[in-house]
């Protein structure tokens, strides 16, 4: 299909003419009325290279043509530039005077898990349909939207889909979280339409998580926006992603339930809830402008999940001049809630508890188990006593046997000792792990990393091998022996540790 050539052929005089008319009357050479028009069409490129006016009513000087021609971006794939986005350059210039866009966002291909081209011989379509199907349509727009850079082809993995989908189901998870709460204590953010600040801002006067997770946020919006004006689409997206899941989901919330919560005696696990207390107490108006804030930041690539979402929580979001997400502004950063010291404290509180959790993670304790420490705050120590609970319940310490001191004159014996800027945390091992299983489980794995060390260097010490094997494949045997050696001597420090020797 296509336009079909406009040239004309005299049946008497041979004579071919081409012309804008849609039918020729006569030969304009003999005036022959026997003229037949060419039977074949032009090239399909050309058809859509009058496009971007074509559609506006051009030639005639519609309101279409002169609202949205020229238009700003256009986004196709890099595969067809000289036969689409070039033709439509040309053609814009010689029938309207102007170039159609200014700008052009190429994407790459989307290919195989092995970087390999669909196509039909080789097997390997993946057809978009099942995958919606399977794993949801957010989840494969948000796998497109963040999986490459512009220009670059992109190897589509369904375990990225898979995970795309899981963080739907976090976000989900935490918004069903939220609802509960708001709806028990009857909690609505009832700031202006772009923060809900005055909740929030009463809030965050004094609560050190509440003061972290707003500057947090805020210098999203920041990065965000500057990387959607810059089309950095794929890292605008990565970014919401690690907020939401890796600061808001993993640490903003579960240290909201510290105070949302009262703990039974001897236990760090929620039970009965709280009543309301003061405004600095209070974590629901921050979890309810947080919530409400990143679903618009994340509509563009999940548009489906956080429409629902915000919908279900309509009501809790009180006074808005807009009654879905797509028409509501998209945020923008407010620095005044920017705060360095709020982020530093709570990069040092969470530096801790991850220290303490990778111990425990090593070691195989028991995840219900609570364990002692010793914590030597030295100038950390007014935070760390403000902010104990959330150490305490998020590192699953025992309340009964945690000490918290500015120093310790003595380290405790058999203890691993953990350094965290000016923190010094030891854990003694005694309460944390069976003492003579743990010393010969780490014999047997030292033994074991002994001989894998042992093969590498001689396999590394083969000429046959470094200079005939591929140079991915010796230096893979190179990094295997680095982590040999990293490997052993975490092994036997833990092993020195488990002796007192340390």
């Amino acid at each position: 299909w296509g336009h079909r050539i406009p040239a004309w052929y005299c049946d008497d005089c041979g004579e071919m003419t081409v012309t804008t008319e849609e039918k020729m009357a006569s030969c304009p050479k003999c005036g022959s009325l026997r003229l037949r028009q060419d039977d074949d069409v032009l090239d399909t490129w050309f058809s859509s290279a009058l496009w971007p006016f074509s559609i506006m009513g051009w030639p005639d000087e519609t309101d279409d043509l002169k609202t949205f021609y020229p238009t700003s971006v256009l986004e196709t794939g890099y595969d067809i530039l000289f036969f689409w986005v070039a033709r439509m350059i040309m053609m814009g210039l010689e029938c309207t005077g102007n170039i159609p866009f200014h700008t052009v966002y190429l994407h790459g291909m989307i290919r195989d898990e092995s970087g390999e081209k669909m196509s039909k011989t080789k097997g390997n379509v993946v057809n978009p349909l099942d995958v919606m199907e399977k794993y949801g349509t957010d989840a494969l727009r948000f796998t497109l939207a963040t999986g490459s850079t512009p220009g670059n082809d992109m190897k589509l993995s369904m375990t990225r889909v898979e995970a795309s989908r899981n963080f739907a189901n976090k976000i989900w998870n935490a918004a069903r979280y939220i609802k509960q709460k708001a709806e028990s204590r009857k909690q609505k953010v009832t700031g202006s339409e772009e923060t809900g600040k005055h909740d929030a801002q009463s809030s965050m006067l004094h609560a050190l998580p509440d003061r972290w997770i707003l500057s947090r946020y805020n210098r999203l919006c920041q990065s965000v926006n500057e990387l959607m004006r810059d089309y950095q689409f794929g890292e605008a997206g990565r970014q919401i992603e690690d907020f939401l899941w890796g600061e808001f989901c993993d640490w903003y919330i579960e240290m909201s339930k510290i105070r949302l919560y009262q703990g039974t005696e001897g236990d760090n696990q929620p039970a009965e809830a709280l009543p309301p207390g003061p405004a600095h107490d209070d974590p629901l108006p921050v979890l309810l402008h947080i919530l409400e804030g990143t679903l618009r930041l994340l509509h563009p690539f999940m548009p489906f999940v956080t429409e629902e979402i915000w919908q279900q929580l309509k009501d809790e979001w009180g006074n808005r001049p807009y009654d879905a997400v797509i028409i509501a502004p998209y945020p923008q950063a407010d620095a005044s809630y920017f705060d360095d010291e709020a982020e530093r404290q709570m990069g040092l509180i969470m530096d801790i508890v991850r220290s303490i959790r990778n111990v425990r993670a090593e070691f195989t304790v028991d995840p219900a188990r609570q364990i002692e420490a010793v914590i030597a705050a030295g100038r950390e120590f007014d935070l760390l006593a403000n902010q104990i609970d959330v150490v305490a319940t998020l590192a699953r310490l025992d309340r009964r046997r945690l000490v918290l001191q500015p120093t310790v004159d003595s380290k405790p014996k058999q203890a691993l000792t953990l350094v965290s800027g000016d923190v010094e945390v030891y854990l003694p091992l005694a309460g944390m792990v069976d003492l003579e299983a743990e010393r010969a489980r780490l014999q047997k794995e030292i033994s074991s990393t002994h001989q894998d060390i042992e093969r590498a260097e001689k396999l590394l010490a083969n000429p046959g091998f470094t200079t005939k094997a591929p140079a991915a494949v010796v230096e893979k045997e190179r990094q295997k022996l680095s982590e040999g050696h990293d490997r052993l001597a975490r092994l036997q420090e833990r092993l020195r540790a488990l002796s007192g020797d340390q």
